[in-house]
C-alpha cells in the first residue's frame, strides 16, 4: 500500500490540524452535539458580516452555538414567539428578561406567588440596580388593577404557581400592564406550552426552566426566554455580558426532551387528574388539596378557560398535624422519592418548608402555612401504582393525627 501524501507537514502540525469536513449527501436524523467554543471564519469579510448580523454564523460560544440556536428556535416555535434565547438556567433566563425589559428607576411588579428565588432576585440584586419592586396578589383582579394603576417597567407572574398552584388572569394582567407602559413576563415552567400559551393571552415574554418539563429527565440545566426579536436581542446582549449561556450538551438534552413533551405531559396530566380525584375523596389526614382541575380550586373556572389539554402534573397536599404528618408521609413512601424539584418522568414529592428556596412562599395564598405541605410532581408511571404508594403515605400521615393528645 502506498502512503497517503502528508502535504509536506510535520508530525506536530498534522496532529494539531483539524481534518477537512466530510462531504455527504445525507444528514444525521439526531441533532449532533457541537462542543466547540470557538468557530473558524473563512475571511475578514465573513467575520465582519457575522458580527454585523448580516450573515448567519457563530464565533464564540458565549454568544451562541448551534445547539443553543436549535433549542431557542424550538421553544420559540412551541410558544408562538418570534425569537428565543437559551441560558444556563431558568434564573439566568429570567434575569436576562427582566434586565432587558426594565429601565433605570422602572418599577417591577411581581406576584406574591412566585418561586422564591425569583422574589429574591427582584427584592435584592435588581433593587440594588435601581429597579424598585412591588409585590402583590396578582391573582386577584382588583388588587392587580390597583397595583398597576401607576407606571411600571415589567410585571412578573407564573401561569401556574408553585406550591399552591394559583392561576392569574393572563389576559387582564396583560391589559393592565400595557396600560401602565410595561411588559408582561410569564414564567410558564409548570404549565409548559402543552397546557398554556401566554403570548396568545397578551404576554410579551415567556420564560421556562428547561430543567423541568422541557428536558423532562432531571439530567440537564437550562433556561429559555422567548418574545419579540427586539427584546430577545436586548436580552442576548445582557446574557453574553453576564456570561450565562446554556452549554451545548444541556441544550442538546433539552431539545431531545422536547421531542416527547406532548406525550409526557398528556400522560402525567391524566395521571394527576386521577390522583387528585383520589386525594379529594380521601378526607382523612388532609386539610386542603390544591389542583386546578378540581372544582374546589379557587381559580378552577379560570384554569378551564386558560389552560389547554388538562391542568398540569403538580398537586399540593396540606396535611393535618403539619411537619410531623409530612415526615410520616415521606417515610411511608415505598418507591416515590423525596426530591427538591419537579418535572421528571418519574413521580417525586417535595417538602417546600424543608428547602431554603421554598421558605419565601410562606406568606402567599391567604397565609397558608408550609409545615404540612407536600408537593407531588406526578410522572408517567401507571396511575394505580402511584395511588397505591400515596395511600400508604396518607395512612401514615393520618395515623399521626389520630395519635395527637
Amino acid at each position: 500500500m502506498q502512503p497517503v501524501e502528508r502535504q509536506l507537514q510535520k508530525m506536530s502540525t498534522l496532529c494539531a490540524s483539524p481534518a477537512p469536513p466530510v462531504s455527504s449527501v445525507t444528514r444525521p436524523l439526531a441533532s449532533p452535539i457541537v462542543p466547540s467554543s470557538v468557530f473558524a471564519v473563512d475571511s475578514i469579510e465573513s467575520l465582519q458580516a457575522v458580527c454585523a448580523g448580516e450573515a448567519t454564523g457563530f464565533l464564540y460560544a458565549r454568544g451562541g452555538h448551534p445547539n443553543q440556536s436549535e433549542l431557542e428556535s424550538s421553544v420559540a416555535r412551541l410558544e408562538g414567539a418570534e425569537a428565543g434565547l437559551a441560558c444556563a438556567s431558568g434564573m439566568g433566563a429570567l434575569t436576562s428578561a427582566l434586565l432587558a425589559a426594565s429601565h433605570p428607576g422602572g418599577r417591577i411588579v411581581a406576584d406574591r406567588a412566585l418561586y422564591s428565588r425569583t422574589s429574591t432576585l427582584i427584592a435584592g440584586p435588581l433593587l440594588s440596580l435601581g429597579l424598585p419592586p412591588t409585590f402583590a396578589n396578582l391573582s386577584d383582579p382588583e388588587v392587580a388593577e390597583r397595583t398597576l394603576a401607576e407606571p411600571v417597567a415589567a410585571v412578573v407572574i407564573e401561569s401556574i404557581s408553585t406550591p399552591f398552584l394559583t392561576i392569574p388572569d393572563l389576559g387582564r394582567l396583560a391589559e393592565f400592564t400595557h396600560a401602565a407602559g410595561g411588559l408582561l413576563i410569564v414564567d410558564n415552567t409548570v404549565a409548559t406550552p402543552y397546557h398554556c400559551h401566554p403570548i396568545e393571552h397578551g404576554a410579551d415574554v415567556v420564560v421556562h426552566s428547561g430543567s423541568k418539563y422541557l428536558g423532562g429527565h432531571s439530567d440537564t440545566l437550562s433556561g429559555v426566554l422567548v418574545g419579540t426579536r427586539a427584546l430577545v436581542a436586548r436580552a442576548r446582549e445582557i446574557m453574553v455580558t453576564l456570561g450565562s449561556p446554556a452549554a451545548p450538551f444541556d441544550c442538546w438534552l433539552t431539545v431531545r426532551g422536547l421531542k416527547t413533551l406532548a406525550l409526557r405531559m398528556a400522560r402525567a396530566s391524566s395521571n394527576a387528574e386521577q390522583i387528585a380525584s383520589f386525594c379529594g375523596r380521601r378526607k382523612r389526614g388532609v386539610r386542603r388539596l390544591f389542583y386546578p382541575g378540581l372544582c374546589s380550586h379557587p381559580q378552577h373556572d379560570r384554569a378551564v378557560a386558560q389552560l389547554d389539554r388538562g391542568f398540569g402534573a403538580l398537586i399540593a397536599l396540606d396535611l393535618l398535624s403539619g411537619a410531623r404528618a409530612a415526615s410520616a408521609f415521606v417515610r411511608a413512601l415505598r418507591w416515590i422519592p423525596l426530591a427538591p424539584s419537579f418535572g421528571d418522568i418519574s413521580t417525586t414529592v417535595a417538602y417546600p418548608a424543608g428547602l431554603q428556596d421554598g421558605m419565601g412562599d410562606t406568606a402567599i395564598c391567604g397565609g397558608y402555612e408550609l409545615e404540612g405541605l407536600i408537593r407531588l410532581s406526578v410522572g408517567i408511571e401507571d396511575a394505580d401504582d402511584i395511588i397505591a404508594d400515596l395511600e400508604l403515605a396518607l395512612d401514615a400521615a393520618a395515623a399521626v393525627e389520630a395519635c395527637r393528645p
